[in-house]
Formats: structure tokens, sequence, C-alpha cells
């Protein structure tokens, strides 16, 4: 008979064998080795069968690639490489291994191909445990996501050049200290607005002692609250730096050019002179804010409540009445809770407000505005409190370098906002119709000097009735019939201000304003079928058709002075439009 074959046993798993983390069998003699470069070795073992298919997918262990190829051949480039270009974004577990594999590796350069997101579907994480470029002097990231802006000592001590171009998402913290920067490139970034965060970008610039050049194009919402100490900076761009409220350098002993051009927001530039301030400074201006901010945020919520009791209503209405929030026979109504529980939206910053601001009705509106009045007030007043006790007055010191300070189209910085020990050392540079565009014209510029004692720089800022802004610009658009050229004919302006700029054309004041300057006998046409010849610096005389003179309007209140709830809003008109044409 024949004799039937035994099947051989599978080895048991011992303590001394452990068995495959898949199918659970012993690996032969030689195999078990796992090859995660995130777990630790030999903390679990693998068949080879079980390897070949979980190769290029995710570990059982730690959910990190597991034995992926590297899509731009970097893992066959021979260790002591020292220069890498990527052109597509790299995972998190492949910068790892990157970062593992080339130690002296020197300059990084990673550019996939630019399609923005707002939410990226892979972060990159400088920070995180296990990345560390320990020889890298230079870092290029362009159109790769980042879950944050955070290079240390930790993971690049060694950094001098830091390049960012469209960063991907919304990136949080931005948090530098860098011993060897020297130069910080970015644009068309955003920062994320935690109120965590505030003061992030003036003391990150703070922790880079060597820092020299900064130089950014819509590098957005680098925060109401930046101070900083830069000892070594020469130069500063901050060029459409919008959502950006705040900077005041206190110490910058070797700066030359600051450039503030359409940077629309940043009214609050102050330069100071002030040798004994340092990080700890810094750092001790924001401690103080953000306590500052908390109790004035307790504060306006309490106000907040005290306006939502229901069973107060009646004497909230006398008081409402008394504010002018609402007219004889209304009545005060608001909910006893905020809408969508939005109570804190007002305080806190970075808020998205699209969604609760659909529920309020105007006195809810009315409210808000109210409150974080209150907030705004009591925060800034603790604000200027700290700075009293902890900055002294600027330090004068004829030696410092002269400072240049662009502020085209910017209207809203002025040189006598600067201590008078500063103010000597800074020029302002405007260029030439910078008022019509993002970042000036070729139609000249201008550059005003501020000496210690001067009290006339606010009106040689303007620069309403001069050569650039937008007056030039048109009258040299109507002098070389480019207006007619492009379709434009006075009177028919995009965005004009309503009512004076009518079928009839712009009244004589305006006429007169918008071609003083052009030389005897110009014919301009208007809209409506009217023409008129200038005759030089004089008002131009109509040549067809009538044109009424105009009794000037009264100009609208510029504060509000009645909080009443309105049913619907007006378009306000730019304030570049209502400097050029007020009359």
């Amino acid at each position: 008979m024949p004799t039937k074959s035994k099947t051989k046993a599978k080895p048991k798993a011992t303590a001394d064998t452990p068995a495959c983390v898949i199918c659970m069998t012993v690996p032969p003699a030689g195999q078990g080795a796992h090859h995660c470069s995130t777990c630790t070795a030999g903390a679990w073992v693998v068949c080879a069968g079980c390897e070949e298919a979980i190769k290029g997918k995710k570990c059982p262990i730690c959910r990190g690639d597991y034995m992926r190829e590297a899509a731009s051949g970097w893992d066959a480039l021979p260790a002591s490489t020292t220069t890498l270009e990527l052109d597509e974004q790299p995972t998190q577990d492949e910068l790892k291994r990157i970062s593992a594999r080339f130690l002296q590796l020197e300059q990084l350069m990673i550019g996939p191909e630019c399609e923005y997101s707002d939410e990226p579907e892979e972060q990159l994480d400088f920070a995180a445990d296990g990345v560390h470029f320990p020889a890298l002097t230079r870092l290029q990231l362009t159109c790769v996501g980042l879950r944050s802006i955070s290079f240390t000592e930790q993971n690049t001590p060694r950094l001098e050049h830091l390049e960012l171009s469209n960063v991907q998402g919304e990136c949080c913290p931005f948090h530098l200290a860098l011993p060897r920067l020297r130069v910080l490139d970015a644009e068309h970034t955003m920062l994320g607005e935690r109120h965590i965060d505030a003061g992030q970008f003036g003391l990150s610039l703070s922790r880079c002692p060597r820092l020299e050049v900064v130089t950014s194009y819509k590098f957005r919402c680098l925060g109401d609250c930046n101070y900083a100490v830069l000892p070594s900076l020469t130069s500063l761009r901050l060029h459409r730096s919008e959502c950006t409220s705040h900077l005041d350098i206190l110490y910058a002993p070797k700066l030359r050019e600051v450039s503030l051009q359409a940077a629309y927001e940043l009214r609050a530039f102050k330069l100071r002179n002030l040798p004994s301030a340092s990080v700890a400074t810094v750092e001790a201006l924001l401690a103080t804010k953000l306590a500052a901010e908390e109790a004035a945020r307790e504060e306006a919520r309490a106000e907040d409540r005290r306006w939502r009791d229901q069973t107060n209503v009646k004497a909230l209405t006398k008081e409402a009445r008394r504010r002018g929030w609402i007219e004889k026979g209304e009545k005060w109504q608001v909910a006893a809770e905020p809408p969508s529980g939005g109570g804190d939206f007002v305080f806190e910053a970075g808020d998205d407000m699209s969604d609760m601001m659909d529920e309020f009705d105007a006195y809810e509106e009315v409210l808000q505005e109210h409150v974080s009045e209150l907030f705004q007030k009591k925060a800034d007043g603790a604000t200027e409190a700290a700075e009293a006790e902890l900055l002294g007055a600027s330090v004068a010191d004829a030696s410092l370098p002269r400072v240049t300070i662009d502020a085209t189209n910017m209207d809203g910085f002025r040189l006598s906002s600067l201590e008078p020990q500063v103010r000597s050392r800074c020029k302002v540079r405007k260029a030439a119709g910078g008022d019509w565009g993002f970042g000036g014209s070729p139609y000249g510029s201008e550059e005003e000097g501020e000496e210690e004692g001067d009290e006339e720089d606010d009106e040689d800022d303007e620069d309403e009735d001069g050569e650039g802004g937008v007056h030039g610009f048109m009258r040299e658009m109507m002098a070389t019939g480019m207006m007619g050229g492009m379709g434009f004919v006075p009177g028919f302006m995009p965005g004009m201000i309503p009512g004076r700029m009518g079928s009839s054309g712009p009244p004589p004041d305006v006429l007169q304003r918008l071609t003083a300057g052009l030389p005897p006998g110009v014919r301009v046409n208007v809209q409506g079928g009217r023409s008129f010849t200038t005759g030089g610096g004089a008002a131009p005389a109509p040549a067809s058709g009538p044109m009424p003179r105009r009794e000037p309007q009264p100009q609208p209140r510029r504060s509000r002075g009645s909080t009443r709830p309105k049913r619907g809003r007006s378009s306000a008109v730019p304030s570049s439009l209502e400097a050029a044409y007020h009359y």
C-alpha cells in the first residue's frame, strides 16, 4: 500500500524566532528584517513574500511609506552629493530619508509644477522628528505644501539663504531661529493667522542676528504686532505685503533701504534706535500684549453679555437711543446668545467671519462694532503702556547711515510718526504716478528728505498736486493722446465718484485740476459731444455745447456720527479716487 506523506509542520514563533506580522509564520533563516525607514530596526519581522506585497505601499506598523521608489531618482545619487534639485514634491517619509542619506548636502531646491491649493494633499514639515540637514546652507522651496515655516538650529543649523515662492496653504507657525541666516526671500506666500502666533514675523527676524536682506513680494498676513531687533539688516522690502498692519523696528544700525510699496495696511511702521533692545525685549513686549489682549477680551465678552440680557431690555433700549444706535420708537433686540456661537469671533485674529456675518441683523452688527471698539481701545491702551515702560527714547546717532523709505502707493506712512532722533536719518521716496498703479510709473520719481526740526513733512509726503500721482499720470495721458487710443474720454472713468462724472461730463473745477499744466491750445473731447481747448493754467473755456456751473456739494462726514442700524450696505469709494476728486 502506498504510504501517506506527512505535512511538514511550520515552525512555531518564539521569543527568539518571531513571526511575520502579516502572515504570522516564522520567516526562513536569512529573512525577516524589515526595511521601513521610520520603524526601529529589528522591531518587527516580515517574510519575503509579504514584503514584496507591501513594497511601495504603507508600512503595516507606522503607516509611513514602505520602500517607495524615489520619484526623482535621488535614491541613486551618492551619499556625498552636495546639491540636490527635485522637480516633484517628496513625501514626508522621503524628506526624512533624504536628510539621513545626504549628510553633506549644502543646497536643496524643490520645485514641482505649480498648482495652487489652500489645502494641499501633502504638507511637508521640516520641524518634524527625523528631519535634520546638518550642512545645508541654501534652501529653495517653490510651489511646495508646507505645514509650517519652521527652521531653527535643530533642523538647519547652517542655513544662510532661505527662498520661499508660492508656498501652498496657510503656514503656521512662522518660526525662524537661525544664527547664520543672511537672506530671506519670500513671494506669493501667506502665513496662518492664529492668535497664539502674534508677533511671529518680527520675533523670527530678531532671532536671526546675521540677517542682512529681507526681500518679499505679496508675503501676506505678517500680523498686526511685530517688533524686531535687526543688528545686521541693510535692506527690507515688503512690496504688496497685504494684511500686515504693524512693524516696529527697535534697532537696525546698518539699515539703508526700506520699501513699503503698496503695503496698504502697514500704517503702523516705525523705526527707532534703541541699542539696548534685544530679543528679550521683543519677547517681553509680545508677552505683555498677549496678556493685555486676554484681559480686554474678557471685558469685551462681559460687555457683550450685558447687551444680551433679556431681562433688562427696557434699560438697554434707553441706552441704545442715547448712543444713537436706534431711533425713538424702536426697541433694542438681539439674541441672548451670539449668532452661530460667534461671541469670540470679533476678538480672535484670523477667524472666518463670513458665515457668521450672514446671520447678523443690523442690531447685531452695531453691537459687534461696539464690543470690537471696546476691545481694541483696551488692548491698544495696555500696549502703549507696555511700550512706555519697556522702551525709552531713541538715541540720536549721526554716524548711522541714511535710510531711504519707499512709500509709493502707501499713503498711510508719515515721517512725522518717527521720533526726531531718527527722523533726521530718513528720507521718503515716492515714484511718480504711484497712486495710479501698483508699482509706480515711468514718469519720474520724487524724493523728500527730512532734517531734524522740519515740521512740514506731511505736506511734502502727500504729493497730491505735484507732477506725480494720478494727476500727473492723467495729464500725461491726455497730452500724448493715449487717452483716446485706449478708448477713454474725460468724464467717463471707471470707478469715479457717483454724481461727479455723469453724462454731462465733469464739472469745470474737476476739469481744471485734471488738465492743469497742459500747454495752451490742447483740444480735449468730453463725453456727450462737448469739447474744450485748454488755455494754460486757467480753467478751460467751453468750445462747444453747454457746460453749466455746478455748486459744490457738501462733503460727507469722515467720522461716523451715528451707529444707527442700516438695512443696506453702500460701497466705499476707493481712497485714491476720493483724494483725486475731492473738491
